[in-house]
């Protein structure tokens, strides 16, 4: 039976394959599929090589933000590229590419993350806009479009955000798109989980790279981070929350994989790091799917 249902599956995608990718009347289809698929796929009544092979039948390239994001050629899962082509809703011109393209931007989940553009800015606005002199720590911070449209969309500029990421490719790109607010933004290239600074900031944002840690290492980070905060500062971290719906298709075509976690699992990782649970609040963008986590000192 479970071959039965495994043959089905793999039908009904080369079906869709077959005709040059999902059209939006596949879409609820394809999601149900890509659902079932995974679900076999936890269950243990896939494994990895079945996965491969359903994979195996879907056109990437590095052409397409699908392909981009699958094929990894930066080498790891949410590069500052594929973040950046997701933002600019990037799609395919080739025919068989350009209809997963536009699946991909249609996505609960890759909308929540182009939400996290506005919620920073009204974050900041909400907190800079009558300070003088405010500092911002900005760590895994990719290609920098937020701080970028930050910068143009409010003019606040009597402050400066420090960018910290690892990838010297992400900081050349962020660099250059931040021309326009050079004076205002700098570059540090580092390993942000060994970055040490004698500064202090008022404020520290971080929207995907707590994404990426386990449980150890988000506390180790976190409590290094409490540390650099002054009295009454706040750092935000982004994490996506297992209701995303756009889990299967993340694991199951992109070979994307994240940590999850709820409202509840932030504040108690927070709390591990120090902080008093008083001083937490989890907020969220507007499809409730990307939260942050809000902690003061």
């Amino acid at each position: 039976m479970m071959i039965e249902h495994q043959d089905e599956d793999f039908a009904s995608l080369a079906r869709i394959v077959g005709k040059g990718g999902p059209r939006p009347s596949d879409d609820p289809d394809l999601t149900k599929l890509l659902g079932r698929v995974w679900s076999r796929w936890q269950a243990g009544q896939l494994c990895l090589e079945d996965i491969a092979r359903f994979r195996h039948l879907i056109p990437m390239s590095l052409e397409s933000t699908q392909g981009f994001a699958y094929l990894k050629p930066n080498g790891y899962a949410g590069c500052f590229e594929t973040i950046d082509r997701v933002y600019l809703y990037h799609t395919s011109i080739v025919s068989g590419l350009s209809s997963w393209d536009r699946y991909l931007h249609v996505q609960p989940g890759t909308q929540a993350l182009r939400n996290r553009n506005d919620y920073f800015r009204q974050w900041l606005v909400s907190r800079v806009q009558h300070t003088k002199g405010w500092r911002l720590l900005n760590l895994g911070c990719g290609p920098c479009r937020d701080v970028s449209e930050f910068f143009a969309a409010t003019h606040l500029d009597h402050g400066c955000v420090r960018c910290v990421d690892q990838d010297k490719r992400a900081l050349v790109y962020a660099a250059e798109l931040c021309q326009s607010c050079r004076t205002q933004v700098k570059f540090e290239l580092a390993n942000v989980l060994r970055y040490q600074t004698s500064e202090r900031y008022e404020l520290v944002w971080s929207a995907g790279l707590f994404d990426y840690l386990p449980n150890s290492l988000f506390v180790r980070l976190l409590s290094r981070i409490r540390g650099w905060l002054t009295p009454g500062g706040e750092v935000v971290i982004g994490n996506f929350a297992p209701s995303n719906p756009t889990i299967p298709y993340m694991e199951v075509v992109l070979d994307w994989h994240i940590y999850h976690r709820t409202k509840e699992q932030l504040c108690a990782l927070a709390v591990a790091a120090g902080f008093s649970a008083t001083e937490l609040v989890v907020d969220c963008e507007p499809l409730g799917i990307n939260l942050f986590l809000h902690a003061r000192t």
